[in-house]
């Protein structure tokens, strides 16, 4: 049997997620306050057009690159390429 997918848990677990990553961040330096979106579609398209206006983009990366980067795609990679305002792209920690 199948679960039934759910899109109001699926929407109030992400919120909770989005959440939780930036209330555990201090954002007192910052000149406007963090907006949390949730978009559905491709993750590099759903940054793309909710970055539209944005000053600054942050996006991370699963640090790839080479061969397997580039058969899979990269979401900030694409990102980096075609956002319109600066592009930040955190590796993950050694």
């Amino acid at each position: 049997m199948v679960p039934e997918f759910d899109p109001a848990a699926f929407k109030a677990t992400a919120g909770r997620t989005i959440d939780a990553a930036i209330d555990g961040e201090d954002t007192n330096g910052l000149t406007r306050p963090v907006k949390r979106t949730l978009v559905n579609g491709g993750a590099a398209a759903a940054v793309l057009q909710t970055a539209e206006g944005a000053d600054l983009v942050v996006v991370g990366s699963h640090g790839l690159g080479g061969f397997s980067g580039l058969l899979m795609g990269s979401v900030s990679h694409q990102v980096a390429h075609h956002a319109t305002c600066p592009v930040v792209v955190v590796s993950p920690e050694a």
